[in-house]
């Protein structure tokens, strides 16, 4: 990241926090994020000039949910579809609105975790529209 990024990077995020005391660091001096609602969405605001909507599951609580006390184990690729059948209904809900808003959808997916998102690039040198989209993100996800 250069300096003159990372130096927007820092202002907005100072400002965005000052404004949603709800964002909170994923990690120092990175990515920032806030919980929407009770829904299990996530708003996230990267350095990099992106902003993702998300909704994710826990694959080791899915395994756990799944199996019970059994010691039935699903492969990987098997846990990957549950897990993608079980964040449909929420994807499903929203998913028109975010992409009409310039959103792209993704799979992210990891050993302990699966989220879809949809993400779009913010500009930091307009921190109204930062401001407007976080907004429009919160009202949409409740």
């Amino acid at each position: 990241m250069s300096d003159e990024l990372r130096m927007e990077w820092e202002s907005v995020r100072s400002e965005v926090i000052q404004a949603y005391p709800d964002f909170y660091e994923l990690e120092p001096g990175g990515a920032i994020a806030m919980e929407l609602g009770e829904s299990g969405w996530m708003l996230e605001l990267q350095p990099v000039e992106r902003l993702l909507c998300q909704v994710g599951v826990d694959m080791e609580e899915l395994r756990t949910l799944l199996s019970g006390p059994t010691a039935e184990d699903l492969s990987s690729d098997e846990l990957q579809r549950v897990a993608k059948d079980h964040l449909r209904p929420s994807v499903r809900r929203y998913k028109a609105k975010l992409l009409e808003a310039g959103f792209e959808e993704a799979t992210e997916c990891e050993e302990e975790f699966m989220a879809i998102t949809f993400e779009r690039p913010i500009d930091f040198q307009d921190v109204t529209e930062i401001g407007e989209t976080i907004e429009w993100c919160r009202k949409l996800i409740v």
